[in-house]
């Protein structure tokens, strides 16, 4: 098994990036995609992704949603916390809160947390808002 780093997303997933690294991006999951290879990546490259192409790339609210839409639908790589990743940006989707936020809320959620400690009204109003 192999762990696939940020770099190679951003890559994968930019059309700015160096061409022979977004065809070795694109070889590698193509591979992967046939299953000669097992790749794995984890919930830190899911927000670094966003963070650089948020802040590198600037790419709007919505494009940042098809990308991450697109790196969770990689069945073919293992992505620790899919599941939760995959919630948050729904909730990130349809309210105005950090996409950090949404991840903590989710997060709280299935791990069966009776309450939610936060300075920000619109997150506690969300979390009291899951609850009833």
């Amino acid at each position: 098994m192999k762990f696939v780093d940020t770099n190679y997303f951003v890559s994968y997933f930019s059309t700015h990036s160096e061409k022979t690294q977004r065809g070795q991006a694109h070889t590698l999951f193509r591979k992967a995609a046939k299953k000669e290879i097992k790749l794995y990546t984890n919930t830190i490259v899911f927000f670094e992704l966003f963070w650089v192409m948020r802040t590198k790339y600037k790419r709007s609210k919505q494009e940042l949603i098809t990308i991450l839409e697109s790196f969770l639908s990689l069945f073919f790589i293992s992505i620790q916390e899919r599941d939760i990743l995959t919630t948050a940006l729904e909730l990130f989707t349809q309210h105005s809160l950090d996409l950090e936020d949404c991840y903590h809320m989710v997060y709280s959620m299935q791990a069966d947390t009776t309450d939610f400690i936060t300075f920000d009204k619109k997150l506690a109003k969300l979390w009291s808002d899951q609850q009833s």
